[in-house]
């Protein structure tokens, strides 16, 4: 079964070089490698270029940028797999992970496999084999997977937040990711991308303390950033989106966590848009927390009840809760 990576890439000439030898030095053959250069400005292009010369199974395709979203979409329409799999063009697999992925795979016959992630400082563990291989696994751990239809993956993912929402943590038929496609233009496209998989799969393998993906911490890739009103609309977008499918399939278990999680989320914003004098966002924020109080999917606790009760009563609870907190000085 030939597997598709699909690496997005965007000016990441120091790490790239790291990322692509561990895929090359897999020891699963039977796979195309796809480098999307998403306008990079740096020494990307010619990396990937570089690479491909070395390598028959890379391809490279340049292009303008257009985000993450874009460049996984682009990819997406050249791979030629049956399977797909997403990574980040400055993290890396370990060795063995694509053998044991597709291993997997075949054994429990699911939509799709969810796999974990470990955070690692840099690349020493590029060529570290353990706990990546079936037959070690298999050894090591009493339960090696756990089988779970479409209720109890949406649990696991929003209730228990055991998993993953990354799509680099997702080992999929490539007709299923082309169905689903990443929405381009919006923040958090991971997410939006992960409930909806989760809505059309039937059947999900979750892979008990496989870590087969590193998540690099670069020194200085986490920056505070001013407010920005777009993550608070896409955000939004993509909770209601996620309520609408739990409510369609009446999941009404999941619903006042996936609720409650919406309302602490815009909660949080609403102070990050008054600090930022976004009184457009302020307003949206307000006119979302009604909406969510005229359903009946919150289960609220402490200061958000209370936040509830004032607007119950007629009173702006957001504006109430947050003037209070500016005269506590906080």
């Amino acid at each position: 079964m030939k597997v598709s990576v699909i690496v997005a890439i965007y000016n990441l000439e120091q790490y790239l070089d790291y990322c692509i030898e561990s895929l090359t030095i897999q020891d699963y053959r039977q796979m195309e490698i796809i480098l999307v250069d998403d306008g990079s400005t740096d020494r990307s292009p010619l990396l990937c270029d570089e690479w491909a010369k070395r390598d028959s199974r890379i391809k490279v395709v340049h292009k303008s940028n257009s985000g993450l979203s874009g460049a996984r979409n682009v990819g997406l329409d050249v791979a030629t797999g049956t399977y797909v799999l997403f990574v980040d063009g400055d993290d890396y697999l370990v060795n063995g992970a694509i053998t044991t992925l597709v291993e997997i795979m075949k054994i429990n016959k699911v939509d799709f496999v969810q796999f974990g992630y470990e955070e690692v400082q840099g690349y020493e563990g590029l060529n570290d084999t353990r706990n990546t291989r079936l037959e070690e696994m298999k050894r090591s751990l009493k339960t090696m997977f756990l089988v779970y239809d479409r209720k109890e993956m949406f649990r696991q993912l929003y209730v228990l937040g055991g998993v993953a929402a990354s799509a680099c943590t997702k080992f999929m038929r490539l007709e299923t990711a082309h169905k689903l496609r990443f929405k381009e233009g919006i923040l958090h496209e991971d997410e939006q991308f992960t409930t909806r998989l989760l809505a059309q799969a039937d059947s999900v393998c979750y892979v008990n303390d496989f870590l087969p993906y590193k998540y690099v911490i670069r020194q200085g890739s986490i920056i505070h950033t001013a407010f920005k009103s777009k993550k608070l609309y896409d955000l939004s977008e993509m909770y209601e989106e996620r309520l609408e499918i739990l409510r369609a399939a009446n999941f009404k278990e999941i619903l006042p966590t996936t609720a409650s999680a919406y309302w602490r989320m815009l909660i949080l914003l609403f102070g990050e848009s008054q600090k930022a004098s976004d009184e457009a966002a302020c307003s949206f924020i307000r006119t979302k927390v009604r909406q969510l109080l005229a359903g009946n999917d919150l289960q609220l606790l402490g200061v958000n009840r209370v936040i509830a009760y004032l607007y119950k009563w007629g009173m702006p609870g957001l504006d109430i809760y947050y003037g209070i907190r500016k005269l506590l000085g906080k």
